[in-house]
């Protein structure tokens, strides 16, 4: 469901917002994704890598970049 919009953020380096359920709760984790298979991606966060089920993600978006113009 969500291979078309992980492969984007991949090839474009883009940075997403990704919502994952978590036992009974919802994560949220903020990053680039690093590493694609089939049912699982690596997301590089600020501060770690973290890996996510495909089959987990509640929710993609992109993160839109601000620039000063």
């Amino acid at each position: 469901m969500w291979d078309i919009l992980i492969t984007q953020l991949y090839v474009g380096r883009l940075t997403g917002i990704f919502e994952v359920k978590s036992d009974k709760r919802k994560e949220r984790y903020t990053g680039q994704v690093t590493e694609i298979s089939p049912s699982k991606i690596t997301i590089k966060t600020a501060d770690k890598y973290q890996l996510l089920q495909v089959a987990d993600i509640l929710g993609i978006s992109l993160m839109e970049e601000l620039t000063d113009e």
